[in-house]
């Protein structure tokens, strides 16, 4: 019954993608920087900050509903892009522009995944006020700060991958290579 939501699927390829290239395993340092960081400075803001303001709540979920419909773009545009990529190009540098080209699509989905989450997140605590314990706005406050900070991340990968696809197609302005850690 669960089958059609459940986005386990998307999680799990997306934590494949923060391997290392030469020698295909993940490194600790991406756990790092996409779990402990986000979450150290979820806990960091909500202690000196404090929760997340009621006014800026409507904010959050515009801001989120926006990046989810150009990431949904993304979506298809990398769909597309792979499929004329069948036709046109070959060998190494096909296959590189095939896993770059997956990558992104992995991650521009675990983005959107996020930016749902979050945004379900805020709302709930819009919802829920003032008329709860301050415990469980802190809990979904550092939940929304973490989710924030998790998918800012996952924009800026999933920016560098698209330069790292692109930048060939500008020789004369970037770098040459594929290849994006």
């Amino acid at each position: 019954m669960l089958d059609k939501i459940d986005v386990s699927r998307v999680v799990w390829q997306h934590l494949k993608t923060w391997r290392n290239y030469s020698t295909d395993r993940w490194r600790p340092y991406d756990y790092i920087l996409f779990v402990v960081i986000p979450l150290v400075t979820a806990i960091v803001l909500v202690n000196v900050v404090g929760p997340l303001p009621k006014n800026l709540i409507g904010v959050v979920v515009t801001s989120l509903s926006v990046f989810t419909g150009l990431l949904l773009n993304l979506l298809i545009l990398a769909v597309n892009t792979s499929q004329n990529l069948q036709q046109s190009l070959c060998g190494r540098k096909k296959r590189l522009r095939q896993d770059l080209l997956h990558e992104v699509f992995i991650n521009s989905s675990f983005a959107v995944l996020v930016a749902i989450s979050t945004a379900s997140f805020t709302l709930f605590l819009g919802v829920l006020g003032k008329k709860t314990l301050p415990f469980i706005t802190s809990s979904l406050s550092v939940i929304i700060y973490f989710l924030g900070g998790l998918f800012l991340l996952t924009l800026i990968m999933i920016l560098d991958r698209v330069f790292a696809l692109l930048s060939d197609t500008f020789p004369a302005y970037g770098n040459q290579e594929l290849e994006s850690e």
